[in-house]
């Protein structure tokens, strides 16, 4: 998928698993099913795999749903010259240990391959809007949750991954961080008038400290300053009251961000990613190695 394809789906997938709720006793707001559908079917038509010469458009939801549900996470089929990912999810029986599912085969940690739209549903499982997922090929049966409980910035599980991966001498060009928008600083609440009920604002701000993106870049950044190795890219304002959910406020999402990649700062800073990403093959004996880029 091009960036362009991605946004456009995004804007689709968003509509069509937020825009019916469930009852409020039920498990999460959303029904799981509908997002499954949707990510089975966006797996379905755009997979290389799938359809190398066929346009996503002329490809019904109904084979596209079929298709995009047996594609799986990691293909050894597939060259390993393309991009590695993976994504991060928590055992909802144990949420202390975070799970990599990855789309090549790990150094460490390896758990049984599994469905794309499985790994997608894993990650996705927020316990506000989805309940847990349980994945047949895992140990047990494992329900998982949204990794971004612990990991919503997961620049050390990368750089966890990196020292794992590769070789003790290989060294880093680019490690770009997108968030997802500056939230407001986070304040101890004040007693009030009724002491016990601050012991209900511990929990929202618990909340806004477990999902804290800036506080694990702010940790990261000092280990590559003067390196033109890390950056980060955060929208600064007009994102922070946008909820999960807000489908239809996905126009306020493109405006913020575009005025924020405007400002002369961000032009600079997204000039030097680039120039970082094209002269990634030279001067390596200046770059960090990678247990360097961890702390080691």
């Amino acid at each position: 998928m091009s960036v362009t394809e991605a946004i456009q789906a995004y804007g689709s997938l968003a509509r069509d698993i937020f825009g019916e709720t469930k009852l409020p006793w039920q498990e999460g707001t959303f029904k799981a099913a509908n997002l499954e559908k949707a990510i089975k079917i966006i797996v379905g038509k755009y997979d290389p795999s799938l359809r190398a010469h066929r346009s996503p458009e002329l490809v019904s939801n109904e084979d596209a749903e079929r298709d995009g549900a047996r594609v799986l996470m990691a293909n050894p089929a597939i060259s390993n010259n393309r991009g590695r990912v993976f994504v991060c999810s928590l055992a909802a029986e144990n949420p202390n240990f975070v799970t990599r599912f990855r789309t090549y085969e790990g150094r460490a940690h390896n758990i049984p391959n599994c469905g794309i739209w499985e790994a997608a549903r894993a990650t996705s499982a927020a316990p506000k809007f989805f309940k847990p997922i349980r994945i047949p090929n895992t140990q047990n049966g494992v329900r998982y949750m949204d990794g971004g409980l612990r990991v919503n910035n997961p620049i050390h599980e990368l750089l966890a991954e990196m020292v794992q991966y590769f070789p003790y001498t290989s060294r880093v060009s680019c490690i770009l961080s997108i968030g997802t928008g500056e939230r407001p600083v986070i304040r101890v609440p004040k007693a009030g008038i009724f002491p016990k009920l601050q012991l209900l604002k511990f929990v929202s701000l618990l909340k806004d400290l477990a999902l804290d993106c800036q506080a694990e870049h702010q940790h990261v950044a000092p280990r590559f300053r003067g390196r033109n190795t890390y950056f980060r890219l955060n929208v600064d304002s007009g994102l922070e009251n946008i909820d999960l959910a807000e489908w239809e406020n996905l126009e306020a999402v493109t405006v913020n961000t575009r005025s924020y990649m405007q400002k002369d700062a961000v032009d600079l800073e997204i000039d030097r990613v680039v120039i970082a990403i094209m002269e990634r093959g030279y001067n390596q004996h200046l770059k960090m190695t990678v247990h360097q880029a961890a702390g080691q």
